[in-house]
């Protein structure tokens, strides 16, 4: 007599397969990520704001960006793509509590941020939404952020940059 699995054994283990396959998938999108990256002002909207300089590198599904502003003050965090919250300082010294979600193909993402107002962290100074898109050849990146304050007040700007 034949000795079958059963049907929810193989299910089960078919599911894994995909689950994983789809896991590398992500990773290796977010290695793309990976690199040195300088502002194109030339094709930035309200550039001047953004970071002049980011370094990105992909450690399986966390991806650590080290953004230096034109002041040269920088400040590093480690964006996680498991739905969980981190935390980072800025360069003015307040708190950012962000989650992130990955796109399929991993050439995307959005980073969800709230920041205190550097005095008491349970007080929300600005919302902030990040969407991250790489181009087609990996060689420009670009970051539309959408910030509001308490107040209300929101602004949007659209950061170029390109990969050196």
């Amino acid at each position: 007599m034949k000795n079958k699995l059963p049907h929810s054994v193989c299910l089960i283990a078919l599911v894994l397969s995909v689950s994983l396959l789809s896991a590398s998938t992500r990773t290796i999108g977010i290695v793309e990520f990976s690199g040195s990256w300088f502002i194109n002002l030339d094709k930035s909207q309200h550039g001047e704001r953004a970071p002049k300089m980011m370094i990105l590198i992909a450690t399986g599904a966390t991806l650590s960006i080290e953004r230096t502003s034109a002041r040269d003050l920088s400040f590093v965090e480690k964006v996680r793509f498991d739905e969980q919250p981190f935390f980072s300082t800025t360069t003015s010294g307040r708190r950012k509590t962000a989650s992130a979600k990955l796109t399929a193909d991993g050439r995307s993402f959005i980073e969800t941020a709230i920041i205190d107002d550097g005095v008491d962290p349970d007080k929300v100074a600005f919302n902030l939404v990040e969407a991250w898109q790489l181009s087609p050849d990996g060689k420009q990146m670009s970051v539309v952020t959408d910030l509001s304050n308490a107040a209300g007040a929101s602004s949007q700007s659209t950061a170029v940059y390109d990969k050196q």
